[in-house]
């Protein structure tokens, strides 16, 4: 009776796993009774999907019949003694099944993959790659160790070139195995394009590393996501993308100008314009980004992408709320750009006395929103604070907006913590429109101005405040200095009276300074 039970038990996981849309089994030893889950990479970040326990043999199965697994790179996640993590391709496919073995005690040299000809690519891989990833770090150590041996190190660094020569063959040897796979397309997308591999400076040129830097951001531009197949919706299910925008966008092209990220922009989004899941992704991204950057001139970028974002043919799937979001944007950018005059303010102080925005006398007057009664705005306004103090002898003023009407709370929170040595002011009589002059949608809101009142930096964020000071600061101080040593440069030699004249103006330059 006992065999015809077991029989009966077998037959039915068979039809199961046939009829299964997709069936992931972990069995791992010395993970018995715990609890795993099933994740999926969303960019750079593992989000857990389904959950489950280990059996008392540490078994585990996910599985569905009917929803189809997204393709992508997942992990079984677990924790025993310390967590672990496990990773493996899901193609995608209709029907989808892999096992998966592994020890505790040595995750790496026992894993196994099986019942998916993709993740036992996967596993030749990684053990290659491991392989070889051992013998750089080897060659790491003793690059340590003979520092001071120029022989040694030249010999080094020809043994790692040629270790990453080989890891290259290696991973160009699976891709061309397994042609046609979400593997493949994975591999290819690890790797750098070739054209920014090796960059050739002319010999004897002055500033060498200057020059190859230039070249290589002209060739980012350019080629950059070569490696990338933007038509594959599956690589929005792994790290490797979401870090390659990062780096373009967010460093690369952190400094380079508006025309140029724009174009980039619309070259990466032509290329996954006809893989709507794709175009999504990239065109979020960038606008997520690009519409809340502090950065000088990419409020440009931000109505760009806005005005992309806008276009109902290309783009279906705004909710309500991301259309308000959208208008909300349009109005951001519309409303005191940077470049343009900031919108005077006439408002009152605690003292009953009214100030201009526009007669605030200063070089650098940093424009700020906030209210007492916001979180964030009590951890902003200290952190100001001590800022202000660093600079404010260089010229810097605070012209600080209390927008809303609950005066006690503001005048008790600026006394108490000695805020009070900045400009301080309100809407008195509430007839300022504060909100509507500035689209305050949020507080705080930071704004940097310069000597006329004109915007040079919007919706500053705190921690980028201070370097966006040193820099604006450090700008101001050239021009002196460059028109005094000009004036040394030319002055005839010797004329006593004009370098006396020349360094009682520095003096009196500094004075003013003070």
């Amino acid at each position: 009776m006992m065999k015809k039970v077991a029989l009966v038990f077998a037959a039915t996981v068979s039809m199961f796993a046939a009829q299964a849309a997709y069936r992931i089994e972990g069995n791992v030893v010395g993970a018995e009774n715990v609890m795993a889950y099933l994740a999926r990479f969303e960019g750079m970040n593992p989000v857990n999907i389904d959950s489950a326990k280990f059996s008392d043999k540490g078994l585990v199965v996910f599985s569905n019949q009917k929803e189809t697994l997204p393709g992508g790179l997942y992990m079984l996640r677990f924790t025993t003694d310390n967590p672990q993590q496990i990773e493996f391709l899901v193609s995608g496919a209709a029907k989808f099944e892999v096992n998966i073995f592994a020890n505790t005690l040595n995750i790496e040299k026992s894993l196994k993959y099986s019942k998916s000809t993709e993740n036992e690519g996967f596993k030749k891989y990684i053990d290659g790659q491991q392989r070889v990833g051992r013998r750089m770090q080897t060659l790491q150590q003793n690059y340590q160790q003979f520092q001071n041996n120029p022989d040694s190190i030249y010999s080094i660094q020809a043994q790692y070139a040629s270790l990453m020569q080989e890891q290259k063959k290696q991973s160009d040897a699976i891709v061309a195995e397994y042609k046609g796979t979400f593997l493949a397309t994975l591999l290819k997308a690890v790797q750098e394009p070739e054209v920014l591999q090796n960059i050739n400076v002319p010999e004897g040129a002055a500033n060498p590393d200057s020059i190859r830097q230039l070249l290589f951001v002209g060739l980012a531009k350019k080629h950059f996501f070569d490696s990338f197949d933007l038509t594959d919706a599956r690589l929005m299910n792994a790290p490797m993308l979401d870090n390659r925008m990062g780096v373009f966008f967010q460093q690369i092209m952190l400094r380079e100008p508006v025309e140029d990220i724009n174009t980039s922009i619309d070259a990466l989004l032509a290329k996954a314009e006809k893989t709507q899941p794709m175009y999504r992704y990239l065109l979020t991204w960038l606008y997520e980004r690009y519409t809340d950057s502090p950065i000088e001139g990419h409020q440009v970028v931000g109505m760009h992408l806005c005005d992309l974002m806008s276009d109902s043919t290309k783009v279906t799937w705004l909710t309500d709320r991301d259309k308000a979001k959208l208008k909300q944007n349009y109005k951001k950018y519309q409303l005191n750009p940077v470049g343009a005059a900031a919108t005077d303010l006439t408002l009152q102080t605690p003292e009953g006395e009214f100030k201009s925005l526009h007669k605030t006398n200063a070089p650098v007057t940093v424009l700020y929103f906030f209210n007492p009664g916001c979180g964030t705005c009590r951890m902003v306004t200290p952190v100001l604070h001590e800022v202000y103090q660093k600079y404010k002898e260089q010229g810097l003023e605070v012209f600080a907006v209390y927008p809303d009407r609950d005066t006690a709370s503001w005048l008790k929170y600026i006394d108490t913590n000695s805020y009070t040595d900045w400009v301080n002011v309100w809407d008195a009589e509430g007839t300022a429109s504060i909100y509507d002059k500035y689209s305050l949608h949020a507080i705080p809101q930071i704004y940097v101005l310069d000597q006329d009142k004109k915007v040079m930096y919007k919706d500053v964020y705190m921690n980028d405040l201070e370097g966006i000071l040193y820099i604006t600061f450090s700008q101001l101080s050239k021009p002196a200095e460059a028109h005094v040593h000009a004036q040394e440069e030319v002055a005839p030699q010797p004329q006593e009276p004009q370098e006396k004249e020349v360094k009682a103006k520095e003096k009196s330059k500094k004075a003013k300074k003070k």
